[in-house]
């Protein structure tokens, strides 16, 4: 009998941690695509895009760059490491943020996106002088 009753408090612990765990999950990526949906909007773009995997690349490229094509070396391996870099540092120039945040984009990007997204950061297109 208390075998029994231990083996159903195993079962209720993993049954629990697995909901909170899918619940926190949840949590953070309704987080994000609120993040990333808002970042899209601020630089123009409508927010239901970010839904669309590679079209969605592109238009953070070509919204960083000026050019789309440049999206491209993403997809090359071991080449994308280094233009990830570079980009992570260029997402966070044209919201007129620091290479700190850079860092943080490239180190943390799920947590800085959500600065980004909800913050009161501006995009200013590549070329544009800050305002």
């Amino acid at each position: 009998m208390i075998s029994t009753l231990i083996e159903k408090s195993k079962e209720l612990v993993y049954i629990f941690s697995h909901g909170l765990n899918g619940m926190i999950y949840a949590i953070i990526t309704v987080l994000l695509v609120t993040a990333w949906w808002m970042v899209f909007v601020k630089m123009g773009v409508d927010g239901w895009k970010i839904f669309i995997p590679f079209y969605r690349l592109y238009i953070v490229v070509r919204s960083i760059t000026r050019n789309g094509k440049k999206f491209l070396l993403l997809l090359i391996p071991l080449v994308n490491i280094y233009f990830f870099i570079i980009y992570s540092f260029k997402l966070a120039q044209v919201f007129g943020k620091s290479k700190k945040f850079g860092w943080g984009l490239l180190l943390l990007p799920w947590l800085f996106i959500i600065f980004l997204g909800f913050g009161d950061s501006e995009y200013n297109y590549p070329g544009e002088e800050n305002k």
